[in-house]
């Protein structure tokens, strides 16, 4: 499991170093931040096309639940008064 936070042996470590030291390491950890930021991005740029691809769909389906929610009201008031209730 990925460490996201440092603890305070790990702080004082850092601490114990250089002002150059401690921006070498600033400088080192923004790389591999980058790095991994990147490697996310590879994945959504693969997984795009999919999505797109089902993008229409998710949207149509949407579209027809909004205007059933919106017109069931209506329907049902117009039906009531059609069969005399």
């Amino acid at each position: 499991m990925e460490k996201l936070h440092i603890d305070a042996d790990e702080m004082r470590r850092f601490l114990a170093l250089t002002q150059q030291e401690q921006l070498l390491e600033i400088w080192l950890n923004g790389r591999e931040t980058n790095g991994a930021v990147a490697e996310v991005q590879r994945q959504l740029a693969e997984v795009r096309p999919q999505v797109e691809r089902h993008e229409f769909w998710f949207r149509l389906a949407a579209v027809a639940i909004a205007t059933v929610v919106a017109a069931g009201p209506f329907v049902f008031f117009v039906l009531e008064h059609l069969l005399g209730g």
